[in-house]
């Protein structure tokens, strides 16, 4: 891989997306040795900065055994260390390098849906803190986007390198036209679902959490989703895979789950507690440099022309919806779908109208 693209990288994720001070101590974690080149640049880079670089390698194979092999008990216990040593950072930037994208595919759906509940809580106190994730181009990675290794590259540093600033305020236009609206309606193949977003806060995806990104997103009204959406392909969660979702709600509820594969895993995750049946997140995608599915959500929910319904919890500051769970599920809806906006017709086949 180019020197000067992880150079530039890490500029973009220590100057921008994190804003890097003077004395911030920075936590850098990693699941793979694969990572190390980018490591190194970001360890130089927020040396430059006058902070302190912290750096953890936690090999993928070290979840699958845990969620293998650990009891209840062990599961409870195991991030408290971790817990901790978040307290103590002012940031974290996390480099996913997947070697194998499907190891947890054999996994029990109790006992995995289990750690996930704890990784929840997990992420409340990463909440307190900046921090960043980014996926690098790895042979495992880019067998699963159903690319080569050097064009899993072109494709993610593409996506990433940017001019922010510029496509903050592109991000900005679709967040003003749905600020404007109440009420959105989603429709297309086996989809026909409603929802409100009145008095709801946008927030949109800027580089400043995930790299690449792309988005605007909103915490619906909790009691407000109608109707049935499908969700087309897979979809994987924490290396479990699900094949074409169809979920259908009432008055918020969710009150059928239907899958091709990966249905008991699914199941599993929305009895984790009371909000994980429920939408905690809406999300329209912006990035035009993302253009095909990858069965990565940090890519695929930035596609330009697709939204995304996340079951769990509201990101969103005035979210109401409460879980140790958010699996986001993207619906592409640029060969036939519509978005309407208080009636009005916003985007059809994944163009907007203005």
């Amino acid at each position: 891989m180019e020197n000067s693209r992880l150079k530039a990288l890490a500029n973009v994720l220590v100057d921008y997306s994190l804003e890097v001070k003077k004395g911030e101590h920075i936590l850098i974690r990693t699941d793979e040795p694969e990572a190390l080149p980018l490591m190194k640049e970001l360890y130089k880079k927020i040396l430059e900065k006058g902070g302190y670089p912290l750096i953890r390698f936690h090999p993928e194979i070290f979840d699958y055994l845990l969620a293998k092999n650990a009891t209840n008990e062990q599961i409870q216990n195991f991030l408290d260390t971790e817990i901790y040593e978040l307290k103590k950072v002012q940031g974290r930037i996390r480099i996913c390098a997947p070697r194998n994208t499907k190891i947890m595919a054999n996994v029990n759906p109790e006992k995995l849906a289990l750690v996930q509940k704890k990784l929840g809580l997990y992420r409340n106190y990463l909440d307190r803190i900046k921090w960043l994730i980014f996926y690098y181009p790895t042979e495992g990675l880019a067998q699963q986007m159903n690319m080569s290794l050097e064009e899993a590259e072109n494709f993610i540093f593409k996506a990433c390198l940017k001019d922010w600033k510029k496509e903050t305020e592109k991000i900005n236009k679709v967040k003003k036209l749905f600020n404007k609206g109440k009420t959105v309606r989603i429709t297309g193949n086996k989809t026909n679902i409603s929802f409100s977003i009145k008095g709801r806060k946008s927030e949109i995806s800027n580089g400043k959490h995930n790299m690449p990104a792309g988005e605007v997103y909103y915490a619906p009204v909790e009691n407000s989703i109608n109707g049935e959406i499908f969700f087309e392909g897979s979809r994987i969660y924490e290396g479990k895979e699900m094949k074409d979702i169809f979920l259908e709600f009432r008055n918020g509820r969710l009150t059928e789950i239907k899958a091709e594969s990966g249905q008991d895993f699914l199941a599993c995750l929305t009895r984790v507690d009371k909000g994980a049946a429920k939408i905690g997140e809406f999300g329209i995608g912006c990035n035009g440099d993302i253009n095909r599915i990858t069965n990565e959500t940090l890519f695929d929910e930035k596609i330009g022309g697709t939204i995304h319904l996340a079951l769990g919890c509201s990101v969103n500051s005035d979210g109401k919806n409460k879980s140790n769970i958010h699996f986001d599920i993207v619906k592409d809806l640029r060969k036939k779908g519509e978005i309407y906006l208080d009636g009005k017709l916003v985007q059809k086949n994944g163009k907007f109208l203005f």
